[in-house]
């Protein structure tokens, strides 16, 4: 007959260890996911995932614009116009969150931002309205907009600690800013973000 005390001990024992393995076995899972979603365009996004795993914001902020700029169809020079706004793929801009908000542990990501938006009031309605007051309010909240005016992208202090929501940049060093921001917003509403 075994002791009590020893069997409590192994079947505790038991179930830290069931515990564990479950853990490890999610990790796995969601690592597995990452990877079979970005599999067909690991060219495209590896870069930026690389950058976000060892926390380099800066980089990957610019990373990401050039990924939206190649999705988009224009290169650097041109940078996107609202109007690219429209038809913009929603699976890159659901992978591009969805690689922020993971790696910045839901500090960072476009639906954090447009979740901020709401939080202040903004819905459909005042973005084809154009409201710019709500977007300024978010850039104060942002980081993006200081003394009455947007800020450039060099301007934007990386090394501090940063504001939820304040990354990617994407819209916010746009030289079509604010209407950009307007516009990118619809289209997050429109993939379901």
């Amino acid at each position: 007959m075994l002791d009590p005390e020893f069997e409590s001990e192994v079947l505790s024992r038991l179930a830290r260890l069931e515990t564990t393995i479950g853990q490890r076995i999610s990790r796995l899972e969601e690592e597995l996911e990452e990877t079979r979603l970005l599999l067909p365009d690991l060219h495209r996004y590896g870069k930026l995932r690389d950058l976000l795993k060892v926390g380099k914001w800066k980089d990957a902020d610019l990373e990401t614009t050039r990924v939206m700029q190649e999705i988009a169809g224009n290169d650097s020079q041109t940078g996107c116009t609202p109007e690219d706004m429209n038809s913009f793929c929603c699976n890159g801009t659901r992978i591009i969150d969805r690689l922020w908000r993971k790696y910045s542990k839901d500090l960072f990501g476009f639906s954090i931002q447009l979740h901020l938006y709401h939080n202040l009031g903004g819905n459909l309605d005042t973005l084809r309205a154009y409201n710019n007051e709500i977007l300024i309010r978010l850039g104060k909240q942002l980081g993006w907009y200081r003394e009455k005016r947007w800020l450039e992208f060099d301007e934007f202090d990386f090394s501090k600690s940063l504001a939820t929501g304040s990354l990617p940049g994407y819209c916010w060093h746009s030289p079509y800013r604010p209407k950009i921001a307007h516009h990118f917003f619809m289209r997050l509403i429109g993939c379901g973000l």
